[in-house]
């Protein structure tokens, strides 16, 4: 849904691009996005969303200057978060006051199922991790920079952080790490903006 729409035919009227301007929302069931702009192009299955593109796999917020989607198979192949790429998924779900997050300056993310199973981050890596024992208790917040780093999913939930390069880590306990400090410049939360149903494209 987006405030236009409009449809580019080629000479024998086949379908070449689709372009939705303003106010642009999309859902299915594994995946949802908003933005200002966005423009498939069927020749390749490739969707792009450009102006604060906003997307929702499982429980992540991805977020970047601008998003590039690859469907194959019509199922999504891989996604490219292009300049400013962020990630970011609630930790604690009951109080709802701390995030996971992932920072770089570009991310490629790989799908399998169309389910996000592992995330290439490159260039300016920035991470911040809530890591729980399995009873949920705190054990402490890692903070980690490097060159690059990857990133391996299972059901959507990040399973490995792999820093490459120019690693600076550190584990702090809770007690040692003022709020403020929890958050990775350019945070941005736009749950309340996600489309949780096909009816909510429609809601800006």
């Amino acid at each position: 849904h987006s405030d236009t729409l409009w449809i580019l035919f080629d000479s024998v009227q086949k379908a070449e691009l689709m372009l939705g301007y303003h106010h642009t929302k999309f859902w299915r069931k594994e995946l949802q996005g908003m933005c200002d702009s966005l423009v498939y192009n069927f020749a390749d299955s490739t969707i792009y969303l450009f102006t604060e593109p906003v997307l929702w796999s499982g429980i992540n917020q991805l977020t970047a200057d601008s998003i590039h989607i690859a469907i194959r198979n019509k199922q999504i192949d891989t996604l490219a978060l292009v300049g400013s790429g962020f990630i970011i998924s609630m930790d604690d779900t009951v109080h709802k006051t701390t995030f996971n997050q992932v920072k770089g300056r570009t991310m490629t993310g790989y799908f399998k199922n169309n389910e996000l199973v592992k995330v290439n981050v490159r260039g300016n890596a920035e991470s911040i991790f809530f890591v729980r024992e399995e009873n949920s208790a705190l054990i402490g917040i890692n903070k980690t920079t490097s060159s690059d780093l990857n990133i391996y999913l299972s059901e959507n939930e990040v399973q490995i952080i792999s820093p490459l390069k120019n690693v600076e880590a550190q584990m702090y306990p809770d007690k040692d790490l003022p709020v403020e400090d929890r958050k990775i410049k350019g945070f941005k939360w736009f749950e309340n903006k996600r489309p949780l149903t096909k009816e909510d494209i429609f809601t800006w």
